[in-house]
């Protein structure tokens, strides 16, 4: 298995709900060979650099997975039959996946998504409050360093 990135960008007159059928039918082709979607996010309207057939601006969204290469092919096939997605590019992020790397990770989002962020947000200021007393000790402990580091350079001088 390797891990890829996707992205694809839609024209901007298309209603929300196709933007969500064209990202679900490419997460469904993806598990269909029995791929991982890790995520899928949409990057919203944004102005090209150049006209492209016809347009100035258009919906990006992103969509990161873990699949076999034969999938790449199927996912092509998809982008190049649908006339509502104006480019496609997909990327190899990685030659292997660690799954158990992976499950982990796709834990973690979950939880940032479901509403544990706050959970840790709380905990962010009590691992600040301990660091702290760390971090005023810490420079005194460093302070004689330079003062013995100066003889030695004043050394290598009358060396050369």
């Amino acid at each position: 298995m390797r891990r890829y990135e996707t992205i694809f960008i839609s024209a901007t007159d298309l209603p929300q709900e196709e933007l969500q059928e064209i990202a679900e039918k490419c997460s469904q082709l993806i598990e269909a060979r029995k791929g991982i979607v890790i995520r899928n996010e949409n990057w919203g309207k944004r102005k090209f650099a150049y006209p492209i057939q016809k347009q100035r601006f258009g919906i990006y969204t992103l969509v990161e997975f873990a699949s076999d290469h034969g999938t790449l092919g199927e996912l092509d096939r998809l982008f190049r039959f649908d006339d509502r997605i104006l480019r496609y590019q997909t990327v190899k992020v990685s030659d292997s996946v660690d799954l158990a790397a992976l499950e982990k990770e796709l834990a973690e989002a979950r939880g940032k998504s479901e509403g544990e962020v706050p959970a840790a947000a709380e905990a962010m200021p009590q691992a600040e409050e301990s660091a702290a007393p760390a971090a005023a000790a810490a420079p005194a402990e460093t302070a004689p360093a330079p003062a013995e580091t100066a003889p030695a350079a004043e050394e290598k001088g009358t060396e050369g």
